[in-house]
C-alpha cells in the first residue's frame, strides 16, 4: 500500500464505519516519510513496538462512525501487515540490526553527519581567532595622517583617508610640504590639506 488514505478505506472494509474514522492512525505511521522519503522511514514505527507506541497515542479502544469499538492495535497490525505484503510485522531489533556500526556511537568518538558541518565551522572561528593579525606597512605614498589629537607626525594610519589640516602636529605642515615638492605624485597631493594643496 502506498498512501495512507488506500490504508483508511482497507481499515473500513474490515471494521465498518468510514476511512475517516481511521485515517489519523495510517497517517502517524506514514509521517515519519518527511523525514525520510524512502521505505527506510518505515523503521521508525513500521514494527511490533511502533504498534504498542500508537495504542498508547490513540487509545486501547476507539468507535467508528457505525457504533463498533474496534481495537486501535488491530488498525496498527493492519497497517504494517499490508506494508509487507501480508507477510509479516517485524520487531524495531529486525531494523537496527541491520545498520553498521560508527565510531560517533561509541562515547562520542567522532561526530555523526548531522553534526558535521557544525563542527567545521566551530573550527574555522577557532582558526581565525588564533591567527596572528598581518601587519602590513604602507608605502609612504599611500600614508595618511590624522592630526585631530596631535599626534607625532611619525603616527600614520594607513587605514583613514581623510587628514585633518585644523589640527596639525608641530612640523607636520613642514613634513608634507617637503614630501610634495620631493614626490609630487597625484596619491601624496590628493592627500594634502587644501591649504598646500596647488
Amino acid at each position: 500500500m502506498s498512501k495512507p488514505y488506500i490504508h483508511a478505506q482497507s481499515s473500513a472494509k474490515q471494521f465498518g464505519g468510514t476511512p475517516e474514522d481511521y485515517i489519523d492512525i495510517h497517517n502517524w505511521f506514514d509521517e515519519t516519510k518527511a523525514i525520510i522519503a524512502d521505505q527506510r522511514h518505515r523503521a521508525l514505527r513500521h514494527h511490533s513496538e511502533g504498534i504498542f507506541l500508537c495504542e498508547r497515542i490513540f487509545g486501547v479502544t476507539r468507535t467508528n462512525s457505525d457504533g463498533h469499538i474496534y481495537s486501535v492495535r488491530d488498525i496498527g497490525e493492519q497497517h504494517v501487515l499490508e506494508d509487507f505484503g501480508n507477510r509479516f510485522i517485524p520487531s524495531a531489533q529486525d531494523y537496527l540490526s541491520q545498520i553498521e556500526f560508527q565510531d560517533w556511537m561509541q562515547n562520542g568518538r567522532g561526530v555523526p553527519p548531522s553534526f558535521a558541518k557544525v563542527n567545521e565551522h566551530r573550527k574555522r572561528k577557532t582558526k581565525a581567532k588564533t591567527e596572528p593579525a598581518v601587519e602590513v606597512t604602507p608605502s609612504p605614498g599611500d600614508m595618511v595622517f590624522d592630526g585631530s589629537r596631535g599626534k607625532s607626525p611619525t603616527a600614520w594610519s594607513p587605514s583613514s583617508m581623510i587628514v585633518d589640516g585644523s589640527s596639525l602636529a608641530p612640523g607636520f605642515r613642514e613634513a608634507m610640504e617637503a614630501m610634495r615638492v620631493k614626490n609630487p605624485s597625484p596619491t601624496t597631493s590628493r592627500h594634502l590639506p587644501s591649504e598646500l594643496k596647488d
